[in-house]
């Protein structure tokens, strides 16, 4: 399946949206097998309200470097974007600056307290 350039930019507009602000949480250990089955692994880092920018058909992070403090311990190893109040939700790859991921990290091991921060955020609407 293919969509064209206008649907793309109608996708990635609903999931910007002011309206459709969601939660952000990054977990350790392997990604589920899809965003329908249960998060695995241990919450690391959440954060809801994060601001986000529809352009061209990609979706990227408002306000990057975005910083807050760790909830959990581990190294991570997947995030999810879910939009408040649906069941609308995004499974993402997590890495380092510079890595080929949805999510760039300053750092892969999290320590509950601790600062962390998302320097890059982007993903393309197929």
């Amino acid at each position: 399946m293919k969509i064209n350039t206008a649907l793309r930019n109608a996708i990635a507009s609903v999931l910007a949206s002011p309206s459709t602000q969601g939660v952000l949480s990054i977990y350790s250990g392997a990604a589920p097998a899809s965003p329908e089955s249960a998060a695995t692994g241990t919450l690391l880092w959440r954060h809801s309200g994060i601001g986000l920018i529809a352009e061209d058909g990609q979706v990227h992070m408002g306000e990057t470097p975005f910083t807050a403090n760790a909830e959990g311990t581990g190294a991570a190893g997947y995030a999810r974007y879910s939009l408040t109040g649906t069941a609308y939700m995004i499974q993402l790859t997590v890495g380092l600056d510079g890595a080929d991921k949805d999510i760039a990290l300053d750092t892969m091991d999290f320590v509950a307290g601790e600062p962390a921060s998302i320097t890059c955020f982007t993903f393309v609407v197929l």
